[in-house]
């Protein structure tokens, strides 16, 4: 009975003495945070040296930018200019300030660039331009008018490149006929020589030939009857035109005004019998394309005075600067 509870006390004392001894790890593990503390001074070290260098990096670009202003490349040449150092800062740091109002000074020099190099026709310096332009202000109100001219440009370029391409071929089709012709043309002497050395041998038959001769032109007769009909639609389409009672005038395109083109456009039309317009179309366009919407717009505007029939007439549209 009495080593029971002694046995009992041995076994609460080993119990404890087991208990500390599992402790013991457990205590060094509070002074034990120095170690992980190394890796987690060693992470935020890291995170601080990460941020300095962003910014050093972003520095890096604005003075290089400055750099770039000094050097008088705003915008150009590609890749190694102001304006894209600049849109490198404010897409990494949009609240950056400093590239901000550099932004804001360069933009208007920007805007005059776009506006030469339209004015020179040159649409891939354009394009680029104006998608800086737009990264660097999305709701400028001249990028609209921008866009417009552009794509003007771009039909411009392409109606002019169709007529181009519609020459050569106009020009190719009369080099293969005249290279079909050209054997004819070489038989037809061959053939006529022996018929030329046939008369003087046959001397009698010369008169008959002579007298049957001039009749073969008769036959033609009729032809001079074709250009004798010509004249006559003109003559009552200029001649007989009604007073004009509104006439309007052809507004200059902006674009050619800008890039000092000059030019005119000859207009057929026809009078109403009511003095409207009607069925104007281009005769002549020089340069071509250039001024043709401008004078439809304005003649199919001009009223005459009404007569009862109709009669067809003709207009030329000059554009000249400053007249």
């Amino acid at each position: 009975m009495h080593r029971t509870p002694e046995r009992r006390l041995l076994f609460i004392l080993a119990l404890l003495l087991g208990l500390a001894a599992c402790g013991a790890p457990q205590a060094p593990q509070v002074p034990g945070q120095d170690t992980p503390a190394e890796p987690a001074g060693a992470s935020l070290s890291a995170q601080t040296h990460a941020g300095p260098t962003d910014a050093d990096d972003l520095d890096a670009l604005i003075d290089a930018a400055n750099a770039a202003l000094a050097a008088d490349r705003m915008f150009a040449p590609p890749g190694d200019n102001a304006l894209e150092l600049l849109l490198r800062v404010t897409e990494a740091r949009p609240d950056d300030a400093r590239a901000r109002q550099g932004l804001v000074d360069i933009l208007p020099f920007v805007l005059i660039g776009l506006e030469q190099r339209l004015a020179a026709g040159d649409v891939a310096e354009t394009e680029r331009l104006l998608a800086l332009f737009r990264r660097a202000d999305p709701s400028h109100p001249a990028l609209r008018r921008l866009g417009e001219q552009l794509e003007a440009e771009r039909a411009r370029r392409e109606l002019a490149e169709a007529a181009r391409i519609d020459a050569d071929e106009r020009r190719a089709a009369l080099a293969a006929e005249s290279v079909a012709a050209s054997p004819v043309a070489a038989d037809a002497p061959a053939e006529a020589a022996p018929r030329s050395v046939q008369p003087p041998t046959r001397s009698p038959a010369s008169p008959a030939l002579a007298a049957s001769e001039p009749a073969k032109p008769a036959a033609p007769g009729p032809a001079p009857a074709v250009p004798a009909h010509q004249p006559t639609p003109p003559t009552p389409a200029t001649a007989a035109l009604p007073p004009v009672l509104a006439q309007v005038a052809a507004r200059y395109p902006p674009q050619a005004q800008r890039r000092r083109i000059e030019g005119l456009v000859e207009v057929e039309f026809t009078v109403r019998a009511d003095g409207s317009v009607a069925d104007a179309r281009i005769l002549r366009s020089e340069p071509a394309g250039v001024f043709d919407r401008e004078a439809l717009g304005a003649i199919q505007r001009w009223r005459f005075e009404a007569t009862g029939r109709e009669v067809v007439g003709r207009r030329v549209f000059d554009f000249r600067l400053g007249g």
